[in-house]
C-alpha cells in the first residue's frame, strides 16, 4: 500500500512539473512558415506565390518581433504600429494574390476579427487579452 501511494505521488508530481514548463516561442521564420501554410490552405497558392508570400510574412514576423522587443508596455504605440505593418502586408498580398484569392483572404480576415471582438471560440487569442493560454511573460 505504501509503495502504491509513493508511486501515485511521484506520478502526480511528474505530471505537474511537465505541464508547468513554458512553451518555447516560435522564431519569426517559423511563424512566417505557419502563416504562409494557413494562407495556402485558404487560397491555394502557386509555388511562386508561396515564395513571395513567405518573404512578406518573414519580414512582417521580424518587424513584429522587433516591435515587441522595443515597445513592451506601451500598448497603444504597438497597436498603431501593428496596424501599419498589417496594412503594408495586405498591400503586398494584393500585389501577389489574384483578385479572387485576395477577396477570399480579406473575407476570412474580417471573420477572424469579428470573432475575436466577440470572444468567440476559434478566433486567435479570443478572450485572452492578446495572449495564448499558458503563455507567460518572458524576460528578454
Amino acid at each position: 500500500m505504501k509503495k502504491i501511494m509513493i508511486m501515485m505521488v511521484l506520478m502526480t508530481v511528474t505530471v505537474a512539473v511537465s505541464t508547468a514548463q513554458p512553451r518555447q516561442r516560435a522564431t519569426p521564420e517559423e511563424r512566417a512558415k505557419i502563416q504562409t501554410a494557413r494562407l495556402d490552405t485558404l487560397v491555394q497558392l502557386t509555388e511562386e506565390q508561396k515564395t513571395k508570400i513567405l518573404s512578406v510574412n518573414t519580414g512582417l514576423a521580424k518587424n513584429t518581433e522587433e516591435l515587441f522587443r522595443n515597445n513592451e508596455g506601451n500598448r497603444e504605440t504597438m497597436r498603431g504600429k501593428m496596424l501599419e505593418l498589417e496594412t503594408e502586408r495586405d498591400s503586398k498580398y494584393k500585389e501577389i494574390l489574384t483578385e479572387e484569392q485576395f477577396e477570399k483572404y480579406s473575407k476570412n480576415l474580417e471573420q477572424l476579427r469579428s470573432r475575436r471582438q466577440r470572444n468567440e471560440p476559434g478566433a486567435p487569442n479570443a478572450g485572452q487579452g492578446g495572449r495564448r493560454q499558458g503563455q507567460e511573460r518572458r524576460n528578454r
